[in-house]
């Protein structure tokens, strides 16, 4: 048998390479089998050309079913845009500035989404773990999606999810997954002493089955670290 410390041997030896090449590698197993692997890479982009080249550029959606009459509804449109937009900030700048630009955007739609969730119910002070996975589901729903609840407690609240509003084309954007993430991620935060991790486990964006959300309203544990968003009460209030 080959050993890995074997500088000529040619099988052994993939997570040291990796690890050389990388400037950070993490390894975690998933629930539904296989792991998940992160890697920052030392990546320098060129300059983006002059956005009038792009005007050729074949988009992935509105898909010709969605019109009327030949011509695309709001919701259509409005998908296709934040999809594109999303793929195209990807692919001109990289995942990274893709997933900050959704971040903001996310922590600032779900604070409308939380304050007309309060309006309507008359709440005041913080919510419960409970209806905080109310208001998940029920935005979720509003928009397309269908998360449900698969557990909830002081500690973490889980969901799952079988279909994303952004249908089959968020496998070419799947920064857009960080939009569930910074939603998620704020409302919590709002209603915490501390600062909250959003786990996002399983994405269809991925090619997962289903997705997996894990809230936690504390600490994840520490193998967890690598692959949490975290979040604090003064940003989400931003």
């Amino acid at each position: 048998q080959e050993e890995a410390s074997d500088e000529l041997a040619m099988r052994g030896r993939g997570l040291m390479i990796a690890s050389h090449l990388t400037e950070q590698l993490s390894i975690a197993s998933k629930r539904a089998g296989g792991s998940r692997v992160s890697a920052m890479l030392p990546v320098e982009r060129a300059e983006s050309e002059d956005p009038s080249t792009a005007i050729g550029y074949r988009g992935l959606l509105p898909e010709e079913h969605e019109a009327d009459d030949g011509f695309f509804p709001r919701e259509p449109f409005l998908r296709a845009l934040t999809v594109e937009l999303a793929h195209l900030v990807d692919i001109e700048h990289g995942p990274v500035a893709s997933e900050r630009l959704i971040t903001g955007v996310g922590g600032s739609v779900g604070g409308h989404m939380e304050d007309a969730y309060r309006a309507d119910r008359s709440l005041e002070g913080r919510l419960r773990p409970e209806q905080i996975a109310d208001l998940y589901v029920g935005l979720k729903s509003a928009i397309g999606g269908d998360f449900y609840v698969v557990s909830i407690d002081d500690e973490r609240i889980v969901l799952g999810n079988r279909k994303c509003p952004f249908g089959d084309a968020v496998k070419h954007a799947p920064s857009l997954c960080r939009m569930t993430s910074s939603v998620f991620g704020a409302i919590a935060a709002r209603n915490s002493d501390s600062e909250v991790a959003v786990h996002l486990e399983e994405r269809i964006a991925v090619g997962d089955p289903e997705c997996r959300v894990v809230v936690w309203l504390g600490n994840p544990p520490p193998e967890l670290e690598p692959f949490v968003h975290r979040y604090r009460a003064e940003l989400a209030n931003d």
